[in-house]
């Protein structure tokens, strides 16, 4: 069985956006739609913030809102087919959320599908909304229920036009009926314009349009205009085109009266136009009530004002004039919110806030009266991605975006680090102690720091009001012992006293003085730990020292122990900590950790009589030693016991309030070098985590009711502790293996972006060369065109540094030549290996429908890592894939696959040449190989998926999926298991077996996988029950991982899914399993519920359930003795957040 569960949803690429007062009634709020979520913000001086947020089972259509009486508005959403639904959407307090109050299925088994126009437009007046899913079918709702009980009424109707391109309402001055503009082509390909009413009472829209007009060809987008006098705006086919029909226009009514009603007609229609000089227009905005100023984007980006000039008494539209404000992302949506300000909604781009202003501002690429406020990241679409290991801890890096917001973004899990200051040249540190002096004091005033050699001090102090930090000499602090490393450093609460402990004594030094005020040499000490009140030392020999600090007694020994194994020999300990767990007594601990060499346990003792709390099975023996405990609570109310070891592993143990017993355990594998742990205040709102610092350093934090952890971006964190100065308030000092640096967590939950932008030069295809450290990225360049020319395009390969991604080399295609395919190979050459980028072309011809020619590339770098091409050779058709195979290369062309091999010498001016060994031609379009040993597996677009056999020098086929297919993109799971996505949105897998292909899982995604990639985002244990081992990329800008599962985890959690089914449903009453069957245009393929697959982000929502709700009761229970689950709440969510733990 195997999990598929998001690591990146796809969060920022939007469809959709309006304002509208959802919250509050006349109180205006921003409602964005992305993929399949609805999200309100609130407009306030500092921006947009986010208010709540509702996900849909399925990829939004249309976002509208509509009022009923003088309520807030409600949002009527459609989702796409073949699950199609209306959805009303309400909006609720207490807490904040939204929720659905109705949903009507719009699927229709006999529809066949809408090409060009799929959604729902809604007339404000007459509370009418028209759905569009199915050629010449529309759904009309009647919006005029009050209460959240009463039902929409709602019918269908048919119209004579098929090919519908918009809907609109127009904007009529009377409310007695609805008239509904519709664009759309003939027969005879024709654009043109018509209008019809919509006559609820008959329940039907009227045969005899009100006008029929032809408008101009490539007309796509209409936008009702209030007026006066009102009227429609036809944008597209590079014009602007404005049209008053007769209803709306006063000369014409007053031609009309007397007069038998007739449909009106190019001939006695004046339209007003101008053209539009940028490209296809995708979206716009209202700026003005009446309409006389809209915003216009086209896919480009560029933005314009269009101004609707009206003259004479009856306020007709004589002209009409744009202006070019600047550009902005490739947009989906624009709503403009209030004082110039305007929310751009890009699908393919990062959606921006933004201000245009009256006068033009100058800029590095010109004048524009565009000014960013804000930007929300979007990767989407995910066009290629690869998963690389370039410091130790995994990324992703995506090639994304299209048209104007081409990019490439590296992802990546980890907290979010604000650097500010670096201290450099100071390598070996061990430890790191910020101290306050006196106790009481706001601000830290000096850093102690140990080395493996021996124990500095370091003071901050302004100079020309900056911030510096000194190294101090022996004359400050003299009696602080510095030619030793010290073990533990605290300053006490009363005396202002800092007591420092090194491997020969404890160390008492007055702060005011500055002068030691005492020693105790106690033996050799292993370990030791402080507080304000208290300190445990342990000596070699397995003894335990347990001190208090009194103002006038200073420290005095109350209590000291042995500690030895059943056969008398001492059991020497390793780590200790005596933090406390309890806030009403923040400076004095009841309880020490102690961590012992040889068993490998841990164990809690009772202060002050260092007894053992629980027996000796309280505490398992760990898989490595202990190098450090840490008793924290992380103001969660229950205390934890953390056990860091030396194999960069951390073991988390959940205490009993009271008792301190462990109740729960839990493993996480973070590294692989020692951890030691430090507690500390970690972001603005002053949440308490832990640091966990190690090779792959994280911080540990409780949310969501369990322990999380989130890595942190920095390489090689010996040490941490928090830090508060005046230049650095609530901030953070690391000691790293090369020096120290100061710096700020925020967003402990976070996935890291970073962005490189490429603009019009969108990556296509990417791969990485170790040898080299390089990417090479294939891009295509599509150039803006004019109104009067069509768009051009052109390709290149380009080389990038994998650490700043800054382009070292770029290689231009020839004329109407594409890079199609881009991989890292290893090829053997005679005895040679050589590690090359191979690039795949296509020369795509104007009117060819499959394309005939097309080139495999091969750059090779030279000794200075410059790369040059050593060899290419012409295809007869586009290269889809590349593979290698025993040192041979294994290229997709068309429906072709051909197993080249690279040999010395060639053509002049190439050092190498490629010759062809052997050939399969049995496909149609053969887009993906994968490649294990002599076997490779394909996927066609007709033939769905084959396996060929390399032997003897040929090609044979092996077995073949003949199933009625069209897949995308496909990964081997493992040696015999194969998953492929295909257009649909399903994934399928195989098992790949003999001469055998066997169809064994099926899941529905909803959105189109571009690409299957070995890899995982986090490091995970041998003997884990979760093991990811592949992530895929949608269109959508969705990450995510597949996984396997044990036997036994398998089992529960597919139990677990089973009885969520059936007491936990989607939005509008969707069952999981008809959402998750894999499904076509005309609804299930499959069955019911998905085959082989558990849906981890439906099962992981089961630790969203409150323990003690009647559904949680039910899905343990489930409906028999049968499917009962026979464990505890706890028992079950443990299992959960073991498969959540890993993504």
């Amino acid at each position: 069985m195997r999990a598929i569960s998001t690591w990146h949803p796809p969060r920022g690429s939007v469809h959709f956006s309006l304002k509208t007062d959802v919250v509050a009634a006349d109180v205006d709020s921003l409602v964005v739609a992305e993929v399949s979520r609805v999200i309100v913000f609130d407009l306030t001086p500092v921006g947009l913030k986010h208010r709540c947020a509702i996900d849909v089972w399925g990829t939004i259509t249309s976002l509208r809102s509509f009022k009923v009486k003088d309520n807030p508005s409600r949002l009527f959403v459609t989702t796409d087919l073949p699950s199609s639904q209306a959805l009303v959407i309400e909006y609720q307090d207490d807490p904040p959320r939204l929720e659905v109050i109705h949903s009507v299925s719009l699927h229709s088994r006999a529809g066949r599908q809408a090409e060009f126009f799929q959604g729902a437009i809604v007339d404000p007046k007459n509370n009418l909304a028209i759905t569009s899913n199915y050629i010449a079918s529309l759904k009309v709702f009647q919006l005029d229920k009050k209460t959240r009980q009463s039902k929409f009424a709602n019918f269908e109707c048919r119209i004579p036009e098929l090919n519908v391109r918009c809907l609109c309402f127009v904007p009529t001055p009377s409310s007695a009926n609805s008239t509904l503009a519709i664009l759309y082509t003939n027969h005879k390909a024709e654009f043109r314009l018509l209008a019809r009413q919509v006559l609820v009472d008959q329940k039907e829209i009227s045969v005899e349009p009100s006008f029929d007009v032809l408008v101009q060809d490539g007309a796509h987008l209409l936008v009702p205009i209030p007026g006066p006098p009102g009227g429609l705006l036809i944008l597209g086919g590079g014009k602007c085109m404005y049209y008053s029909p007769p209803a709306l226009n006063p000369s014409q009514r007053d031609k009309q009266k007397g007069k038998a009603r007739r449909p009106s007609t190019t001939a006695d229609t004046i339209f007003v136009q101008t053209d539009y000089p940028h490209g296809n227009i995708s979206t716009y905005a209202l700026v003005s009530p009446d309409g006389s100023r809209v915003l216009l984007a086209d896919e480009f980006g560029q933005l314009s004002l269009l101004a609707l000039v009206q003259t004479g008494a009856s306020q007709a539209v004589t002209k009409l004039d744009i202006l070019p404000l600047g550009e902005i992302s490739s947009p989906k949506s624009l709503t403009y919110l209030t004082s110039n300000v305007l929310y751009v909604g890009s699908f393919c781009g990062d959606s921006q806030l933004i201000r245009v202003s009256p006068q033009p501002k100058q800029t590095e690429n010109g004048k524009t009266h565009v000014e960013v406020l804000e930007t929300f990241n979007n990767i989407a679409p995910i066009m290629d991605a690869i998963v690389t290991d370039l410091d130790g801890s995994e990324q992703v890096v995506t090639c994304s975006g299209a048209l104007n917001c081409g990019s490439i973004r590296v992802v990546r899990n980890g907290a979010n680090i604000e650097e500010l200051a670096v201290i450099e040249n100071m390598p070996h540190v061990t430890n790191i102690w910020p101290i306050r002096n006196p106790f009481e004091a706001e601000h830290h005033s000096f850093v102690i720091v140990s080395t493996i050699y021996n124990t500095r001090l370091f003071l901050f102090h302004k100079d020309n009001g900056s911030t510096h930090v000194e190294e101090c000499d022996g004359n400050q602090l003299p009696g602080l012992a510095r030619g030793l490393p010290t073990i533990a450093v605290g300053v006490t609460k009363e005396g202002s006293t800092l007591i420092q402990v090194t491997k020969e004594a404890v160390i008492t030094v007055d702060l005011l003085s500055g002068m030691e005020a005492g020693r105790r040499s106690l033996g050799e000490i292993t370990a030791a730990t402080i507080n304000p009140t208290q300190l445990c030392v342990a000596l070699k020999g397995g003894s335990l020292v347990y001190f208090a600090h009194y103002d006038t007694r200073g420290l005095v020994t109350l209590k000291q122990r042995s500690f030895t194994t059943e056969d008398g020999q001492p059991m020497e300990i390793s780590a200790l900590s005596i933090n406390s767990t309890d806030i009403s007594t923040p400076h004095t601990s009841k309880f020490v950790a102690v961590a012992f060499w040889g068993s490998n346990k841990a164990a809690i003792l009772k202060l002050p009589s260092l007894e053992t709390i629980g027996d000796d099975d309280s505490f398992p023996s760990e898989s490595h030693l202990p190098r450090s405990v840490l008793l924290h609570s992380f103001g969660s109310g229950s205390p934890h016991l953390l056990v860091g070891l030396a194999d960069g592993g951390l073991a988390a143990y959940v205490l009993d309030p009271q008792t301190f017993v462990p109740t729960d355990r839990k493993i996480f594998s973070l590294g692989s070098t020692p951890i030691s742990l430090t507690s500390c205040a970690s972001d603005a709102a002053g949440q308490t985590a832990v640091f966990a610092c190690s090779n792959a350093p994280a911080v540990l934090f409780h949310a969501n009711g369990r322990l999380q952890h989130s890595p942190l971006v920095l390489k090689g964190v010996i040490a941490a502790s928090a830090l508060h100065v005046a230049a650095f308030p609530d901030a953070l000092i690391f000691a790293t293996t090369t020096g120290v640096l100061i710096g700020r967590v925020r967003e402990l939950q976070n996935i890291q972006i970073h962005t490189t932008p490429f603009g019009l030069d969108n990556p296509r295809r990417i791969a990485h060369h170790n040898g080299a450290g390089a990417f090479g990225v294939g891009c295509v360049r599509t150039e803006l065109p004019s109104s009067s020319e069509s768009e051009s395009f052109s390709s290149s390969f380009k080389i990038l540094n994998e650490t700043t991604f800054q382009i070292l080399q770029s290689f231009s295609c020839e004329q109407e030549e594409k890079v199609s395919s881009v991989s890292a190979l290893t090829l053997a050459c005679g005895e040679d290996e050589v590690q090359c980028f191979v690039v795949g072309t296509v020369v795509e011809g104007i009117g060819k429908p499959v394309p005939e020619k097309g080139r495999i590339l091969i750059f090779e770098p030279a000794e200075d890592k410059k790369f040059f091409m050593s060899a290419s050779v012409a295809a007869k058709g586009c290269v889809w894939d590349l593979a290698v195979m025993q040192g041979k290369l294994v290229a997709a062309v068309n429906s072709r696959v051909t197993v080249y091999e690279l040999r010395n010498g060639g053509t002049p001016g190439a050092d190498r040449s490629l010759a062809a060994l052997a050939s399969w031609h049995r496909g149609y379009v053969i887009t993906k190989v994968v490649v294990r040993d002599n076997k490779i597996v394909v996927i066609d677009a007709l033939r769905s998926l084959s396996t060929i056999e390399w032997a003897g020098g040929k090609l044979e086929t092996v077995s073949q999926d003949l199933g009625p297919l069209w897949p995308m993109s496909l990964e081997m799971l493992d040696d015999q298991d194969a998953i492929v996505a295909e257009a649909e949105g399903n994934i399928f897998t195989y098992k790949v077996s003999g001469g055998a292909l066997e169809r064994e899982g099926s899941y529905s995604l909803g959105e189109l996988v571009n690409k299957f990639c070995q890899g995982k985002v986090s490091q995970v244990p041998p003997n884990s029950r979760v093991r990811p081992n592949l992530l895929f990329f949608t269109s959508s800008g969705r990450i995510a991982t597949v996984s396997d599962l044990d036997s036994d985890l398998s089992l529960l959690l597919s139990n677990l899914q089973r009885n969520m089914e059936k007491v936990i449903k989607g939005p509008g009453g969707i069952e999981h399993a008809t959402w998750r069957s894999p499904v076509g245009t005309r609804g299930l393929l499959y069955g019911q519920g998905s085959v082989g697959f558990i849906d981890g982000d439906y099962v992981e929502s089961f630790l969203e359930l409150d323990p003690a709700s009647p559904e949680v009761e039910k899905i343990l229970q489930g409906e028999n003795k049968f499917e009962a689950l026979d464990k505890t709440y706890a028992e079950v969510g443990r299992a959960v957040e073991e498969l959540q733990f890993w993504h």
